[in-house]
């Protein structure tokens, strides 16, 4: 009898030893705890221990644009909803899929703004190209570059996105 104890008390100390000796699942692989946003702030803090200061910084990015997302889409309102709809997001999703999410977001968001200013920059340049004095289209002018240069950052951020996202896609 007292060698079925001692042999059961063995196991479970040695038991208890190699699963406090596991090392810890890689954060970039192992699905996000994100059931509510305190989680989601422990798993982070663990998770940035390990990650480089890029991957820091484009986790976060990625983060801030699915959280840009539940805002504009009015899906919640307010630091606590949105919190909340963003761990219900990200919850059980690893890294890659989480990225894959915020930069197939940002294409989109992307896509639309750079119609809607290409739109504008159009209706300038038809009113640039229209009757009236030079004097006249002085605002316009300026209003013209200043579309121009939105459209041209656009066009770099949305052609940076779709190469990440291929990226993303590729790596499986």
């Amino acid at each position: 009898m007292f060698r079925l104890f001692f042999l059961a008390t063995f196991a479970a100390t040695a038991a208890l030893f190699f699963a406090a000796c596991s090392p810890t699942p890689d954060p970039r692989t192992a699905p996000v705890s994100a059931a509510t946003s305190d989680d989601f702030a422990a798993w982070k803090n663990a998770a940035y221990e390990k990650f480089s200061p890029d991957e820091r910084n484009e986790f976060d990015y990625c983060i801030n644009q699915i959280r840009l997302r539940i805002s504009m889409n009015n899906e919640a309102s307010g630091d606590a909803a949105i919190a909340q709809a963003l761990c219900e997001r990200v919850n059980g999703k690893t890294m890659r899929e989480i990225m894959i999410m915020a930069y197939t977001s940002e294409g989109e968001w992307v896509a639309k703004e750079l119609a809607r200013q290409s739109d504008a920059l159009a209706r300038a340049d038809a009113i640039l190209d229209g009757p009236g004095s030079d004097d006249s289209k002085v605002n316009t002018r300026a209003l013209r570059v200043a579309l121009a240069n939105i459209v041209s950052n656009l066009e770099k951020r949305q052609a940076k996105a779709q190469a990440r996202l291929k990226e993303l896609q590729d790596e499986k």
